[in-house]
């Protein structure tokens, strides 16, 4: 029996353990280590002026291009193009480099994976697939710690403190598909998340996912816009009692259209604010507190596979 059909056949309270303890893994992972001082930095770095900014730029991408000639397909790729790794202005050099395709990472991810890193310090990631196929591929601890910097640097610009417990309306199957009775959700208490089912949620359902919400008083939601828009339909079309404790909605994995973020406002009447970020981390975009998307430009992560963040840095020229 594998570990998905044990979970399912768990009773409740069970499963809210193993929720937890996997909630407990990855807030180690992720927030141990460097996490405090990489933070810092992120934080700090908002006071950069664009002279300064380009100066950080320059030194990370002369690290990643180091980084990379540590591995067989760049080496051959930088040899090909010219490419001089410890030239004074990295920005010239990365121009002359093509687009790292999709196809070629997936055929070439052997001579990409950067063998030079400690294996304790790896770990495995992937994308969603979004465009249409996902990926596979290898990240650093530091790299993952870098990536929840700068987005907590976000969350907490508009006020959602280290602390604050969150009711997540994501992808994870955390509820057993044949569960037909409330609750449609578990927690995970190492990370102070309510995490709601997307598959259980229906009008019939509804009810319960907010009587959940108003009994915890959770103040930040975040979530699929798709999974959260689907809710506060239900709230307006219903006319459900609304959640008065929610603050502030966030929204991550899928693009917010204006339709649904005005649908989501008027059911918790609540502020939405969109981000938009990557596991292979090319790019990432915060919604300012002024409601303007802003790519985070210090972000510049040496992954394990250092790849398609040059296309990133190629769009800033």
């Amino acid at each position: 029996m594998d570990l998905e059909h044990l979970y399912a056949r768990l009773p409740t309270f069970l499963q809210n353990a193993a929720v937890s303890t996997q909630g407990l893994r990855i807030n180690r992972w992720r927030y141990g280590g460097e996490f405090e001082r990489l933070l810092a930095e992120y934080l700090e770095r908002q006071k950069l002026d664009s002279r300064s900014l380009r100066v950080y730029q320059s030194s990370r991408l002369r690290g990643l291009f180091k980084s990379a000639a540590h591995t067989p397909f760049w080496r051959e790729r930088f040899a090909e193009y010219g490419i001089d790794p410890d030239s004074e202005d990295p920005f010239i050099e990365v121009q002359k480099l093509p687009i790292l395709t999709k196809a070629e990472e997936k055929s070439g991810v052997d001579s990409i994976a950067n063998r030079s890193f400690p294996r304790r310090e790896l770990i495995g990631r992937h994308t969603s697939g979004t465009p249409g196929s996902g990926l596979v591929f290898t990240g650093t601890r530091v790299s993952e710690q870098e990536t929840w910097a700068v987005w907590w640097r976000y969350r907490l610009r508009h006020g959602i403190a280290r602390d604050s417990w969150c009711g997540y309306f994501g992808g994870r199957s955390v509820v057993p598909a044949n569960q037909v009775k409330s609750p449609f959700w578990r927690t995970n208490y190492a990370g102070r998340q309510i995490m709601f089912s997307a598959y259980h949620l229906n009008e019939k359902n509804a009810p319960f996912y907010l009587e959940c919400l108003r009994e915890s008083r959770v103040s930040w939601l975040h979530g699929y816009p798709s999974v959260l828009s689907l809710l506060a339909s239900y709230i307006l079309d219903c006319s459900l009692e609304p959640v008065r404790s929610v603050r502030i909605v966030t929204t991550g994995a899928e693009s917010l259209s204006a339709a649904q973020r005005s649908l989501i406002e008027r059911a918790f009447a609540a502020r939405v604010t969109e981000h938009y970020g990557q596991a292979e981390t090319v790019a990432n975009i915060s919604e300012c507190e002024k409601g303007s998307l802003h790519v985070d430009e210090d972000l510049m992560d040496e992954l394990a596979q250092v790849k398609k963040v040059l296309k990133l840095l190629l769009r800033q020229q």
